[in-house]
């Protein structure tokens, strides 16, 4: 299950890039701007500024699971009519099953621009690994036709799983949301021990550490340095990504609370200071 194929992307690694988004994640970070990536089936929500009230998707839901625009996940069968039949598009289906042929055609078809600008494609998420069933045949066939394949993940996959990825991922993007396992713990509810094992093993690969930088959790002077430092250690990049509220209006679609809603995304500058603290121990890259 993936919930989107996104064209012509700049920031999933080098050259521009057709990045596969795929659905469902073990954790919850309350920062998050993809909620609609985290549950691993198909899931409908309700966009409130387009919607006319004409009481359409509750007449034609077969299993009676819509009220007042809202839907009952219990009674839910995610069979997508209710989207379909809205006149005003006012309700988006996130999630849809492609097979394996089919997803290497979607992808093959920006090969041209991807290849001449030193791109390739990126497994992302949601946690990419937990369908690795789906993921490691997806990117065995991309890596045989000689397109480069690139892995953003969490993380938290087991060294049996790593031991077959490093032989089809030729790059390797891994948050490290912490260092403190206790403070990784207390918010993520998963140590970050698997995490650290995997950069370590990787090390030798082509291998970013990625630090998204969230106020109030992890943007701390102590633990800019300490993650800067691990890096240096490892002789790896690292890159800071800057904390943004554009999933606001995802959150709200689906019915679901965001604790960060009231928080300013970060600017630019602000962004740049953490990276200065970084840099006194080791490279940031852009």
């Amino acid at each position: 299950m993936i919930y989107s194929i996104q064209r012509y992307c700049i920031h999933d690694g080098n050259g521009i890039r057709t990045t596969v988004f795929f659905k469902g994640c073990q954790l919850r970070c309350p920062w998050c701007a993809n909620p609609e990536s985290w549950r691993p089936h198909m899931q409908i929500g309700y966009l409130s500024h387009k919607c006319t009230d004409c009481g359409k998707c509750e007449q034609i839901c077969p299993k009676h699971a819509i009220k007042n625009h809202r839907i009952d996940e219990r009674l839910c069968d995610h069979c997508g009519k209710c989207a379909y039949y809205c006149p005003q598009d006012a309700l988006q289906v996130y999630g849809k099953e492609l097979s394996l042929e089919q997803l290497v055609e979607e992808v093959l078809r920006d090969r041209r621009f991807d290849e001449e600008s030193g791109g390739g494609v990126p497994f992302s998420g949601g946690e990419a690994t937990l369908q690795a069933e789906y993921l490691l045949p997806a990117a065995t066939v991309l890596h045989q036709k000689g397109v480069h394949t690139a892995l953003e993940s969490n993380g938290l996959f087991s060294g049996q799983l790593r031991l077959q990825l490093v032989q089809i991922i030729d790059q390797f993007l891994i948050d490290l949301k912490h260092m403190d396992d206790s403070r990784h713990k207390e918010v993520l509810g998963v140590s970050n021990q698997t995490v650290i094992q995997n950069l370590t093993a990787l090390s030798d690969r082509d291998l970013i550490i990625r630090l998204p930088v969230i106020p109030g959790f992890n943007d701390g002077e102590d633990n800019l340095r300490r993650t800067a430092q691990f890096a240096r250690e490892l002789k790896v990049p690292l890159q800071l990504l800057g904390f943004h509220n554009l999933g606001t209006s995802k959150y709200r679609a689906l019915g679901m609370p965001y604790r960060y809603e009231s928080i300013s995304s970060m600017s630019a500058a602000q962004l740049e200071e953490k990276k200065n603290i970084c840099r006194q121990e080791w490279e940031c890259i852009l």
